[in-house]
């Protein structure tokens, strides 16, 4: 997290009904946190009126309404905004000067990741969460008795990869899963009489874990 300390100034409409914007802006990948208090200069009146936005305009989810703001120095709390814009709208009857001072906070954005290994388990768990200044790391892949691992599916991949390797820089939320298929087994029969082998009809030539029970046909 990194923290500023600002003072930033805005001008009405000199005439008629005033509004002035102040837009706060971080980084892409960052969320940013506003603490600090509007001063209101030259208000006419005390209809002044603060409006902050969860965006990078007024058309964004509305964070807080302050309405009567007064000729005196307004608090706005702390407002965090989950995406890189924060604005705040001042409104009030007359010219006037508005000025914001306060500390804004920037957050870095994380990203989940989760996972579904379809029975399976992982000897070093996987990252669940990274961002994009997180160093490349390729996934774990699991393994699962009586089965060979076959990939993971989901997020960027066309196909099951059996290797997964989330690149520096990268973002958004992702998913995979584990797919499986079963191994296959060969059954030998050394069971041979004289040369010649004693079962007569060995069904059974293979088998794997998801195979029905099966009893062995005794030799004669």
């Amino acid at each position: 997290m990194q923290s500023f300390n600002i003072r930033s100034s805005a001008v009405d409409n000199p005439t008629g009904w005033g509004y002035a914007t102040i837009i706060l802006r971080a980084h892409n990948e960052y969320s940013l946190q506003a603490t600090g208090q509007i001063e209101f200069i030259n208000v006419s009146t005390d209809d002044g009126e603060i409006s902050i936005y969860d965006g990078a305009n007024t058309s964004a989810t509305l964070l807080t309404n302050i309405k009567g703001a007064s000729k005196e120095t307004v608090s706005i709390g702390t407002q965090t905004s989950s995406s890189n814009y924060m604005t705040i709208y001042l409104s009030e009857e007359g010219p006037y000067n508005s000025v914001f001072t306060g500390t804004i906070e920037t957050q870095i954005k994380n990203y989940s990741i989760t996972y579904d290994l379809t029975g399976g388990s992982v000897a070093t768990e996987n990252p669940t969460t990274y961002n994009y200044k997180t160093e490349a790391f390729t996934l774990t892949n699991p393994t699962r008795y009586g089965y060979e691992f076959t990939g993971w599916t989901g997020t960027g991949l066309d196909a099951a990869n059996t290797s997964v390797t989330i690149a520096k820089g990268s973002t958004g939320e992702r998913e995979y899963t584990a797919t499986w298929t079963p191994i296959t087994y060969n059954i030998t029969y050394n069971n041979a009489v004289n040369g010649t082998d004693g079962v007569t009809a060995a069904p059974h030539a293979t088998y794997t874990i998801e195979s029905e029970t099966f009893t062995l046909a005794n030799p004669s």
